[in-house]
């Protein structure tokens, strides 16, 4: 039996989010195991108040209902314990990758086939991702181009599951997002077994709050480009495939910003259609 490891870097703590994931669909020759890695207590007061405006929503805003969906109950860790994961709480040093740094200080990746890594502000939209996706039951997107080009076609390609690296929407130059990927055995051993936190400085020790500005997280955007160098240093970044053209959104995801999908507002609007493209979806979700 091939072995997947799904690691949620644990912060917002959706109750929708760990439920959907932890009732996943399991594929055919696997088995799953579950870790959140929490930077606060899914119990922290903190934790719980910043998402009450979400959970009291009362309007009509279709991704701010989503949002109300995402946070609908407070999540405990006994619910986590319930629905099968393990809760590790470390602290709160770098975000993004480092999540997965410190999982494999208790854990050895190489007893895994597989890891799932993602920020825990997403919205899973059905239990069969797992399942489609490495029983490659979709096809997945590929862009054609060269290989540090922003003039890249995006081609529909067979999933032959040749990829070591598997991102949910497309961004642009191939640049990955920590925030929602399955990589490979391969490609973490050819990396060295950890991500790079090279050129960081942001860290955010004993702190319980969500940053305000949008901005004030920027610092941990460089573990995308460190991971980006280390594609192209190991020549892997052609075997990068994804679920979706669409910025951040795919029809099995749709990752929040700063913790709220409602706050769709990067890139120029290519959020916004990313969202457009899966509207019919959001409409069954909704049960519209």
């Amino acid at each position: 039996m091939k072995k997947l490891a799904v690691l949620l870097g644990g912060w917002h703590y959706p109750y929708e989010l760990y439920k959907v994931l932890s009732e996943q669909r399991v594929p055919t020759g696997w088995t799953i195991e579950y870790f959140c890695i929490g930077h606060r207590l899914p119990e922290d007061a903190e934790a719980i108040s910043e998402k009450e405006t979400a959970r009291n929503y009362k309007g009509d805003d279709q991704l701010k209902l989503l949002d109300k969906i995402l946070y609908k109950i407070p999540l405990t860790q006994k619910h986590l314990l319930d629905w099968g994961w393990e809760f590790i709480l470390e602290e709160n040093t770098m975000g993004n990758y480092e999540f997965f740094n410190q999982w494999v200080n208790h854990y050895d990746y190489k007893d895994y086939d597989m890891v799932f890594l993602a920020h825990d502000d997403n919205l899973v939209l059905n239990k069969d991702m797992f399942y489609d996706i490495l029983d490659a039951k979709i096809d997945l997107v590929d862009f054609q181009g060269p290989l540090r080009s922003r003039d890249l076609t995006p081609k529909k390609v067979p999933n032959n599951l040749d990829w070591h690296f598997l991102s949910n929407g497309f961004v642009d130059s191939r640049s990955p997002r920590g925030s929602f990927g399955f990589y490979t055995k391969f490609l973490i051993e050819k990396i060295g077994g950890k991500f790079s936190m090279d050129g960081i400085n942001l860290t955010r020790v004993n702190s319980k709050s969500s940053p305000k500005g949008h901005d004030a997280l920027s610092d941990w955007n460089q573990t995308d480009k460190n991971f980006m160098k280390s594609l192209y240093d190991n020549n892997l970044a052609l075997d990068m495939r994804y679920l979706s053209e669409h910025y951040r959104t795919s029809p099995y995801c749709i990752e929040a910003e700063r913790g709220f999908i409602h706050k769709c507002s990067a890139l120029n609007g290519k959020y916004s259609k990313g969202i457009q493209n899966i509207q019919p979806l959001i409409d069954k979700f909704l049960n519209i």
